[in-house]
């Protein structure tokens, strides 16, 4: 665990976790309600200088830079601002359960998180924001370092140096990845290895494939694509499969291959180039051992919630917005609960949620057709509680990587990737098992809660040659976001072939297409597209320029830095 530099931050910490968790369970039985967020004005119309549409990471992190530029001005002429969301809770894509009492939106050390969960070292400003100045500690599990225990010779079923072992205690024992392959399922204990264990034919068509993916990602340019490469707008008619297809016909590697458009979607949809472009802007973390780094302690959602006790009275929660009006010195935002007149506005939350909302003026035919070409892929996670994590005193880590789907009894499902998600209390143990794109559509679509249940414990009891993966499940989660009406998908967005090309420009001035009107969101990042860092990035960098407006508005100076 990576605590605060600082003994006063520690502390700060231990009191932010405990005192707030402790208050939600005491007052809300553990999780966050509409209920909780009537502030006594509901209904009655506010003005304000920034209404905040979604309260999600992008859009708390504007009112949190809000805050804290109030704060530094010593609340002279103070910002107001006024957040309105359309869910019963804070959070976005991040949410939050509880796996011992079930609570949703909740702190504590026994949450797993449905939606968004993790941090690279590279994810700065996220790491900032959550640990350095929320006072939210960060851990590591060893999903894809080598261990650095190598006294094991071999694999034995059960290991005698983890028997009696606590699971905080195994961690370097040695611990197997299991690897699903055409040759039967292999074992080895670092993401770098996971390829090792293929067939030597599909070893070598990974690697080529990947290093020629990789170096032609290079010359795609992120602040300007369109003139960093002759070919692009031939290879943007291309979809990712089928340049995967043209790479490679043998099915096994492009099952592997397949994690370098790092989407949920079905690889046909998503162009060539929009997955070139993401892998290079992205410092280099598709399919690294940096892309799972961090979690948080309390939960991706805890900072989320922390500071929405701060800015409660200035939130509206179950409000969709539904009108944006501008004139000349002001914008009018009309949601279910209430109308907020304002100087501008920030609009926060995927395409699809934008394209509801009606514009007076609207946005130009150019900007919203990007909007409509740009969806969300499908991703489920699924977790399964058990009391402990037993399969780690069986000598497994927990991991699970399909190369080709295993000839066990009932394979009606393809799970591309499992591994041990759970809490940072060890509470209890957790498996989490990705089930994206088509595949999630058929498996919502086709089986009933039960079948569901029953095909993914068949694929765990498989993989861990070990009934307990069957009858020590204690519960089943399933969060599916396709479902939830204001994200419409997971993990973010993706862009089908062509779209990159013909609507570059209106990428580029989305985040600010009208004079009054500002966009944020980790759908809109150039870094960090998809990650909670650039939900932030592109939340602080429209709140900064925003300032700069008011304070010359105000003042005719531009505003001193914030610290």
């Amino acid at each position: 665990m990576n605590l605060p530099q600082t003994l006063a931050g520690a502390v700060c910490a231990l009191f932010l976790l405990c005192n707030v968790s402790r208050a939600h369970k005491e007052d809300t039985g553990g999780s966050r309600t509409k209920d909780d967020a009537i502030d006594g004005r509901n209904g009655e119309d506010v003005e304000v200088d920034l209404v905040i549409v979604g309260a999600g990471w992008a859009g708390l992190s504007a009112a949190h830079a809000l805050l804290e530029h109030n704060r530094a001005s010593g609340n002279a002429a103070p910002i107001s601002f006024h957040v309105l969301e359309a869910a019963e809770h804070v959070g976005g894509r991040a949410l939050n359960q509880d796996v011992v009492s079930g609570a949703q939106s909740t702190i504590s050390d026994d949450v797993v998180e449905l939606g968004g969960e993790w941090l690279a070292p590279q994810h700065t400003a996220a790491i900032r924001m959550i640990r350095d100045v929320m006072g939210y500690p960060l851990f590591h599990r060893k999903y894809n370092v080598r261990m650095r225990s190598r006294k094991l010779k071999r694999w034995p079923r059960r290991n005698r140096d983890i028997q009696g072992k606590s699971p905080a205690e195994i961690k370097d024992a040695g611990l197997r990845i299991i690897v699903h392959t055409s040759a039967g399922t292999r074992y080895c204990d670092t993401q770098d290895e996971i390829v090792g264990t293929l067939p030597q034919d599909v070893q070598r068509i990974v690697k080529d494939v990947n290093a020629s993916f990789a170096e032609t990602a290079q010359t795609v340019s992120c602040e300007n694509p369109l003139e960093s490469q002759a070919k692009l707008r031939q290879w943007d008619a291309m979809s990712f499969a089928s340049w995967l297809w043209s790479a490679t016909n043998n099915t096994e590697a492009r099952t592997i291959l397949a994690a370098l458009a790092d989407d949920a979607e079905e690889l046909q949809a998503i162009s060539y180039v929009g997955a070139l472009w993401t892998y290079n802007c992205t410092a280099d973390l598709i399919g690294g051992d940096d892309e799972d780094f961090y979690r948080v302690r309390g939960g991706t959602q805890g900072p989320l919630l922390s500071i929405y006790d701060r800015v409660s009275d200035n939130v509206t929660l179950s409000s969709p917005v539904w009108q944006v009006v501008s004139s000349k010195d002001s914008v009018t935002v009309t949601s279910k609960r209430r109308s907020v007149k304002a100087k501008r506005v920030l609009l926060t939350g995927p395409p699809s949620a934008l394209l509801g909302i009606q514009m007076d003026p609207p946005l130009t035919g150019d900007k919203a057709q990007l909007l409509s070409h740009m969806p969300l892929g499908t991703s489920l996670k699924y977790f399964v509680v058990y009391d402990q994590p037993w399969w780690r005193k069986l000598g497994y880590l927990g991991k699970i990587v399909t190369a080709t789907t295993p000839p066990y009894a009932h394979r009606a499902l393809f799970i591309s990737e499992c591994l041990d998600n759970s809490p940072f209390s060890w509470s209890r143990g957790v498996m989490l098992c990705f089930i994206e794109g088509s595949e999630n559509r058929r498996f919502m679509r086709e089986y009933t809660k039960e079948q569901r249940k029953a095909l993914v414990l068949d694929f765990l009891a498989y993989s861990f040659k070990d009934p307990q993966a069957k009858t020590g499940a204690r519960s089943v989660i399933e969060h599916n976001w396709a479902d939830q009406p204001w994200t419409r998908g997971a993990y973010s967005t993706y862009f089908p072939p062509g779209v990159l090309t013909e609507f570059w420009d209106e990428w580029k001035d989305i985040r600010h297409p009208a004079e009054r009107l500002w966009v944020a969101g980790t759908d809109y990042a150039y870094a960090g597209l998809g990650y909670i860092e650039g939900a932030i990035t592109t939340a602080l960098d429209a709140t900064e320029q925003m300032i700069a407006e008011f304070t010359k508005e105000r003042h005719g100076k531009e505003p001193l830095a914030v610290s």
